[in-house]
């Protein structure tokens, strides 16, 4: 497959995910979210990836390719959920949803550039990996500040979900011929790394959950 599809899925869903985090919070705000339901926000995002990321492989090798397209398709879904949201209070199960369709895209996208890597040269692929993804954080959050000029933030969810559909549609078209071998597993050593991860990201999240508690 053209590996260069793969940088542009990267850099669209990092494009989407920078795009969205200043402004959910902002939203909360605006729905009457306290400062610890800011805080438990972040924490159920980061907690929530951590833990589909670790307990979900065999969920995404048994999807194959279609893990890329089932994660755009969530993220669509998960924000067109949110203009429904009448209080904050749902939000938190909101970012539960944006940590499953995220942990079925980046562990799937990684397989897949290296597998097509293996023909080119795997350090070139791998710096034009994390340069397609840090240049979509920079893009995204440039968005965002333009984005929040505007009051109604519920269109802007519309918008983020109608580009997530179509990029869902875009991936499960253009990789729809690839398998992703995820390595996760509960008796592997990655899986073991991924269980050191999981819990040290659980507990940063949840400390900034609390952090709003303690004033100075």
């Amino acid at each position: 497959m053209n590996i260069r599809i793969l940088y542009f899925l990267a850099f669209s869903m990092s494009s989407l995910l920078a795009f969205l985090l200043p402004i959910i919070p902002i939203y909360a705000l605006y729905l009457g979210a306290s400062q610890f339901m800011l805080g438990l926000i972040g924490a159920v995002g980061a907690f929530s990836y951590a833990f589909f990321c670790l307990f979900l492989g065999r969920v995404r090798r048994f999807l194959g390719c279609v893990s890329v397209a089932f994660s755009f398709a969530g993220f669509g879904v998960f924000c067109c959920l949110f203009p429904l949201a009448a209080s904050s209070e749902p939000i938190p199960l909101l970012m539960l949803l944006q940590g499953l369709s995220t942990s079925f895209f980046w562990p799937s996208v990684e397989v897949l550039v290296k597998d097509a890597s293996k023909k080119s040269r795997v350090g070139d692929s791998s710096s034009n990996y994390s340069f397609s993804w840090s240049a979509g954080a920079v893009a995204g959050s440039l968005a965002s500040g333009f984005a929040l000029e505007f009051n109604k933030l519920q269109l802007v969810f519309v918008f983020v979900s109608i580009v997530s559909f179509a990029l869902a549609a875009v991936s499960a078209y253009t990789i729809r011929g690839d398998r992703v071998y995820d390595s996760f597993g509960p008796d592997s050593i990655s899986g073991l790394n991924a269980r050191h991860i999981f819990w040290s990201l659980s507990g940063f999240g949840f400390q900034f959950s609390f952090t709003p508690l303690f004033r100075v």
